[in-house]
């Protein structure tokens, strides 16, 4: 295929992390970092430039942490 362009899909991504004050919270605080990042929109100023954005929140509590993708 002499002369055929490769396909290539540009991607980015969006990360969003909190700190939560027990383990037990770790899946809602993470939810609700994907939840930011929808509301503020953190991912549209990447449409132009980019094919996608992936979309992640991370959650902490001491040395453990939850990550969760949209």
């Amino acid at each position: 295929m002499a002369g055929s362009k490769k396909l290539r899909l540009l991607q980015v991504g969006v990360v969003h992390a909190k700190y939560c004050k027990a383990q037990s919270q770790l899946k809602e605080s993470c939810m609700r970092a994907i939840e930011q990042i929808d509301d503020k929109m953190y991912a549209i100023e990447f449409e132009d430039t980019y094919d996608e954005a992936l979309c992640y929140g991370i959650s902490f509590f001491k040395k453990r942490c939850i990550v969760m993708k949209k």
